[in-house]
């Protein structure tokens, strides 16, 4: 039925939402997932992990055109890290190849010279790996609730990827409930402005009718009047209900935001 279609229209849009490259370029982003670091040049499932003794902020990561492998050796005592031949102080902003970055050791008691290697892939590169790796669907076709998979090498990362995906998928709709909520408060003062204007209008109309003078048939003049003044009530009786209408749709969506 047109209910069922509307359903399964509105949980196929989210799934697009949801799929779609800029979200996964905002996880990506966020979590810096197009930085990846291994014990060994091969990057096998077994030597990558969450936890490495130093680790690389991108200042632009979108500037990133081509991916960049190399080996990163940390010299811990000085608090340097020496990539692909070129020695950088941590904990400040510097020139790399990569554009500015900040280098971190996170473990700064560790012997120098542990060697790591790293490889920096553009996000376009990274989303595309990432969308092909995720999948989504509805728990069953009457369901509305969407069941989110994703396969990494790392258990832990695969949980925080899915975890951020769904922060920043709640954090975009958000936005648009709040756009959505700014343009129809916006609407509601526009028409209160206008239905305010026509009841000044009403009144004024009234308020003239009830001091013209120079009345000479009493009936008929009489007649006319009380035309006019139940017309103008039944005028001032809608626009009052039209405001007290507005109001409490105004009041009701400012509780809401």
């Amino acid at each position: 039925n047109q209910d069922e279609q509307q359903k399964l229209s509105e949980v196929e849009k989210q799934i697009e939402i949801i799929k779609s490259n800029a979200l996964l370029s905002q996880v990506a982003n966020k979590l810096n997932l197009n930085v990846q670091y291994s014990e060994s040049e091969t990057f096998k499932a077994e030597d990558q992990s969450l936890n490495y003794p130093a680790s690389i902020e991108l200042l632009s990561p979108a500037g990133i055109k081509k991916t960049t492998e190399g080996r990163l050796k940390i010299i811990a005592s000085k608090n340097q890290v020496e990539f692909n031949g070129t020695v950088y102080q941590a904990d400040t902003t510097v020139n790399t190849p990569l554009g500015l970055a900040r280098w971190s050791i996170n473990d700064k008691t560790m012997a120098d010279n542990k060697t790591l290697y790293l490889k920096v892939l553009p996000l376009p590169v990274l989303t595309e790996q990432l969308a092909k790796r995720f999948t989504i669907s509805p728990l069953s076709k009457e369901s509305s609730i969407l069941d989110l998979n994703i396969i990494d090498e790392i258990p832990e990362r695969a949980e925080l990827i899915l975890k951020t995906l769904i922060d920043v998928y709640g954090e975009s709709d958000q936005v648009d409930k709040k756009k959505l909520l700014e343009n129809t408060l916006s609407f509601i003062d526009d028409r209160l402005g206008i239905v305010s204007n026509d009841l000044k209008g009403v009144e004024a109309s009234l308020q003239n009718y009830k001091s013209r003078g120079g009345i000479t048939d009493l009936a008929s003049e009489g007649q006319i009047y009380l035309g006019q003044v139940k017309e103008n009530d039944q005028r001032l009786s809608e626009i009052d209900v039209q405001l007290n209408v507005l109001q409490e749709i105004e009041r009701y969506l400012s509780k809401r935001n």
